[in-house]
């Protein structure tokens, strides 16, 4: 394995320095369209106030179509589903024997009848 990497940031930011440098002009690229004067920002440029205000402006329009979050009140807590279900094991259990029992009274009606 190699200690060193093979190519560094500084070799490749050279590299492409140099690429920048001797194609200066650039072939006109062909079935692009363009939009005339579009502000392109790069990191050392600072935000001009009319780039500021645009983002502004989208701000505003993205909250105002926005939908205002409504805030109900909590009619659900932990102790009051407890006890629903509790509630509804009880009858489920009730109706478990009732059913089964049936079948006994059932079973031994046929076999002694």
């Amino acid at each position: 394995m190699a200690r060193k990497p093979l190519v560094t940031r500084s070799s490749l930011r050279q590299h492409r320095q140099g690429q920048e440098s001797q194609n200066t002009e650039t072939p006109p690229v062909r079935n692009v369209t363009r939009i005339p004067n579009k502000a392109r920002l790069t990191r050392k440029q600072p935000l001009t106030q009319e780039v500021v205000q645009e983002r502004e402006e989208k701000k505003v329009k993205k909250n105002f179509y926005r939908k205002e979050k409504t805030v109900k009140p909590l009619t659900k807590s932990r102790s009051v589903e407890n006890q629903k279900s509790r509630e509804l094991n009880g009858f489920l259990m009730g109706s478990i024997v009732v059913v089964s029992l049936l079948i006994v009274v059932v079973m031994l009606a046929t076999f002694f009848l």
